[in-house]
């Protein structure tokens, strides 16, 4: 049985910092410069949505998704936690999205993209915290008995 597609998504900006650092330094300011599109770690999950119904794949794309894959590394379950207020924001407008499309999502079923494991996965997902990379998981041998305790230890 192949691996679930997993749904994990981040939220990158459309313009890079070097772009948006020269926009501003020619006195351009407009707020779609901050604007920011979701695209899911998972390539399964990319090319499902690619390969769904046009009318599912319509309603990701207004609501803020790309087709394209994100090449952030975190734990699946997890999103950065900078990305928040973003992924609130995308999973809003898809929310609003959802109940105006209703019936095209319905024939969109059939489709290797499960909108229903997507909004598992987006309703469980949790910000992950960068001091988890930080833990050791065995002291090495070299270090002798001398163990300092994680700042989470106490």
């Amino acid at each position: 049985m192949p691996d679930a597609i997993r749904y994990d998504f981040d939220m990158m900006p459309v313009v890079s910092r070097e772009e948006l650092d020269e926009f501003l330094s020619r006195g351009v300011f407009d707020p779609r410069l901050d604007e920011k599109v979701a695209l899911f770690r998972d390539p399964r999950a990319a090319a499902a949505l690619r390969a769904a119904d046009p009318d599912l794949r319509e309603v990701f794309q207004q609501a803020g998704f790309s087709l394209g894959v994100s090449r952030m590394d975190l734990p699946e379950g997890t999103y950065a936690r900078d990305h928040a207020a973003a992924r609130r924001e995308v999973i809003r407008r898809l929310h609003d999205l959802i109940p105006t499309r209703r019936a095209e999502i319905r024939t969109a079923a059939g489709s290797a993209f499960s909108l229903a494991d997507f909004l598992d996965q987006t309703e469980a997902a949790r910000p992950f915290a960068a001091r988890e990379r930080c833990k050791i998981l065995d002291w090495p041998a070299w270090a002798g008995s001398a163990q300092p305790k994680l700042a989470s230890q106490g």
